[in-house]
């Protein structure tokens, strides 16, 4: 049994709401957070954006319920936004309404 696979647009779609959220955390921890200091505490905007796209294809895509991923620590934030609860809740109910009423379409 072959597994269908989601539509590389809908993949797309998910991957930019992903980037967009990556890079506002790492905004916000790096320049809006409560402490005034010189710390950064935020990741790397385009080591996130390296990895945007294997981690949405990954997690939306080809992993199943026990698989695990390791993710390069300046990247961390694509990861937490992809499995934040209140990110990861909505993007996942956006994106089950999107393969559910969508043709699936086989590669």
């Amino acid at each position: 049994m072959t597994k269908q696979r989601v539509d590389t647009e809908l993949l797309d779609e998910i991957q930019r709401r992903v980037l967009w959220l990556a890079v506002r955390m790492v905004d916000f921890a790096n320049r809006e957070r409560a402490e005034k200091d010189d710390v950064k505490v935020g990741g790397h905007q385009a080591s996130s954006a390296s990895l945007t796209s294997i981690m949405t294809a990954l997690y939306f895509d080809h992993l199943a319920g026990p698989d695990r991923v390791s993710v390069k620590p300046h990247a961390s934030p694509v990861f937490h936004a992809i499995s934040s609860a209140g990110f990861y809740g909505s993007l996942f109910a956006w994106w089950t309404l999107q393969t559910v009423s969508a043709p699936k379409k086989m590669t």
